[in-house]
């Protein structure tokens, strides 16, 4: 359905449940005014205006559900303090305002709360008073001040505080509730360690702490954390090593890239229920261990600029799940394993890598591959069956002999082959219609007589030969 609301609401209605059409315009305030309303749904509309003051009428209101959520309602929300039934309150996706939040902790029977994605601020006060909270969302707002405290027996099982400012410790956050299951925090101002205390959330699945400015050493007590399935601590300054990971079984996503972690990789190998491991932009100083082999899941692998050393192990070929392969800025030497798996990201640029590039010849999901500043020798292997690819550097190595055409390849942007020995024809990229950024200098090429115009006036700006 589509079109404005009528006004046609009596004081006698009890549920109200329009979601999920196409309505639009200002929402009539007779819908959010009678008090005898348990249940007002509007979610996922194209609804505009207030909300109207005195939402559920007067002091007898029954208003338990009120459910406004993506739609274009904006200006000042009122307070809600009058709504002391309201168990579930979620008006998501607005370009709602407010900062005075002390009538919040009156709610004592709210449930349910999601104020992502508005425009709100203040600071969140203290809520002890809401004993039956289990789900805590406001996401992507302006809120300021310290982690706001709840109280200790609440069935607490989702927080989710990310991108606002908070700031302060994590103390008060990992103390107390011990039923958290999700916990995310990421894109703050927290500052300081993560408490030891944190083993008091003994349920926790979902830690993200990334993008803040926490430091010092990660506690041994996370090992205690058995039920950790994700687990993300990226841009932070985190030092030292990983504590012991090895009773986190249950383990699937492991990021604290752009730390300043120096931890052993041997640990990591008995997680086997790996999916993502990022560790990029740590002064790790390990090499890849062996054992990377039993992480049979395995489907991103970020090490870059980790200061790794050594070989890449041949039994990395053995994982068939990788779809990214990000080792690049590294001081790997030797050959790269006959992969098995089917990427469509491999980064493996300045490095001191050696050997040819068959390990390229079975890929065809590729979409971006930098294997630039290495010492890769023979032929270019054909690229031309690889139509997903958009980026393509391999300049800076010791390739020789022909090129394969890069023609009707759609999705195209990039190609730098700089600085090798390739020789024969310019290779052509007719059809490839974004194509725009080319690099052939410094190679023996000798013959263009087949070569048709790049396909766009910005290609043949960026053109070097």
């Amino acid at each position: 359905m589509s079109d404005t609301i009528p006004d046609v609401f009596n004081g006698y209605l009890q549920t109200i449940d329009l979601s999920d059409n196409q309505f639009s315009g200002q929402p009539p305030r007779s819908m959010f005014i009678s008090n005898n309303l348990v249940t007002l749904r509007l979610s996922n509309n194209n609804l505009t205006g207030h909300i109207p003051a005195n939402v559920g009428g007067g002091p007898s209101n029954k208003l338990k559900i009120l459910m406004l959520d993506n739609n274009n309602f904006e200006g000042n929300m009122p307070p809600l303090s009058n709504l002391w039934t309201l168990s579930v309150l979620v008006v998501s996706n607005n370009r709602l305002l407010l900062n005075d939040w002390r009538w919040l902790n009156g709610m004592h029977k709210l449930q349910y709360l999601d104020l992502s994605n508005n425009l709100f601020g203040g600071s969140l006060p203290n809520l002890p008073d809401l004993i039956v909270i289990t789900r805590f969302v406001v996401r992507n707002n302006s809120f300021v001040g310290n982690y706001p405290a709840f109280a200790a027996d609440a069935p607490l099982d989702y927080v989710d505080l990310s991108y606002n400012s908070f700031s302060g410790s994590l103390l008060g956050a990992v103390s107390s509730q011990s039923q958290i299951q999700t916990l995310l925090l990421s894109n703050n101002k927290f500052t300081g360690v993560l408490p030891p205390q944190m083993r008091n959330m003994v349920l926790l699945q979902r830690l993200d702490v990334s993008n803040n400015s926490l430091n010092g050493l990660l506690p041994q007590t996370m090992s205690v954390l058995t039920h950790l399935v994700e687990l993300r601590m990226d841009n932070n300054s985190f030092v030292g090593s990983l504590p012991n990971l090895d009773p986190l079984r249950d383990l699937q996503i492991l990021t604290a890239s752009n730390n300043k972690l120096t931890t052993n990789l041997n640990g990591i190998t008995k997680l086997t229920q790996l999916r993502t491991l990022d560790l990029s932009y740590n002064p790790i100083q390990s090499q890849i261990p062996e054992g990377i082999s039993q992480l049979s899941f395995l489907e991103v692998l970020r090490l870059s600029h980790s200061r790794l050393d050594g070989q890449i192990p041949q039994n990395l070929a053995y994982l068939r799940t990788i779809t990214e392969l990000v080792l690049d800025g590294n001081f790997l030497v030797g050959t790269v394993p006959a992969l098995q798996c089917n990427p469509s990201i491999i980064m493996l640029g300045y490095n001191n890598l050696t050997g040819s590039l068959d390990f390229l010849k079975t890929i065809t999901s590729l979409t971006t591959l930098n294997l630039k500043y290495n010492k890769f020798t023979g032929n270019l292997p054909d690229l031309s069956g690889k139509k997903a690819l958009i980026h393509v550097d391999i300049s800076r190595n010791k390739l020789t002999g022909p090129v394969s055409d890069f023609a009707d390849m759609q999705f195209l942007n990039s190609v730098n082959l700089a600085n090798n020995q390739l020789s024969g024809s310019i290779p052509s990229f007719s059809g490839s219609i974004r194509f725009k950024h080319l690099n052939l200098a410094g190679n023996l090429f000798t013959e263009a007589s087949h070569w048709l115009p790049l396909p766009n006036e910005q290609a043949r700006a960026d053109c070097k030969m």
